[in-house]
């Protein structure tokens, strides 16, 4: 469940776990089944979901918007007790390396045949991915003030969020819309940063 970020420092198990039961049951399973079943309404009106895109990441994106702003700052923001250095950014770094290549296989194995819908998912999988690396880095070398220091891991957490927001159209954008779909992604994810949810 992906949507349980928001809660990452805000929140105890117990409330946790009863949240992750009720979302489940009253979120996930009836957007599911609208989506893929013959007869769910999204599915007969024509709705393009692409690799679970719809039911798992834009629920679970939302929820965990929500979580947080009803949540309100962690515990400590701002504070040395809640300074966020990742352990070893060479791991991090290493597992953005092996979702981005298991993406390829996720999303081109989605259209479950080796045909143009699997190469285009492929294709949009490494773009997307690529402009919110590279344009984030492009961001932070012109725009920040030296003063302020970023580090890899808020580099390849802009790699994750732009792919992840691009796989429910994996195989339908044109190019050109993934590329100003990423780039919303990034200009929404530095607004989030900067407002501290």
């Amino acid at each position: 469940m992906l949507a349980v970020g928001g809660f990452a420092e805000r929140a105890r198990m117990g409330p946790l776990l009863f949240f992750v039961f009720v979302w489940a049951t009253l979120v996930y399973d009836p957007i599911a089944c609208w989506t893929w079943n013959a007869h769910g309404w999204s599915f007969v009106l024509g709705g393009l979901d692409f690799a679970g895109g719809t039911p798992v990441h834009i629920t679970s994106g939302t929820a965990a918007l929500a979580i947080s702003i009803y949540l309100g700052k962690r515990r400590g923001y701002g504070t040395e007790a809640l300074a966020y250095k990742p352990h070893n950014t060479t791991y991090v770094v290493l597992g953005t390396v092996f979702l981005w290549f298991g993406w390829f296989g996720f999303n081109g194995g989605s259209a479950l045949s080796a045909n143009l819908r699997a190469g285009q998912a492929c294709i949009v999988t490494n773009l997307a991915a690529s402009v919110g690396g590279l344009t984030w880095m492009l961001w932070v070398n012109w725009h920040t003030p030296p003063t302020i220091w970023y580090s890899d891991a808020q580099w390849t957490c802009r790699i994750i969020a732009s792919r992840g927001n691009g796989q429910p159209s994996a195989s339908a954008l044109g190019l050109w819309l993934v590329l100003l779909q990423s780039l919303l992604v990034l200009a929404s994810s530095v607004l989030v940063s900067l407002t501290s949810l």
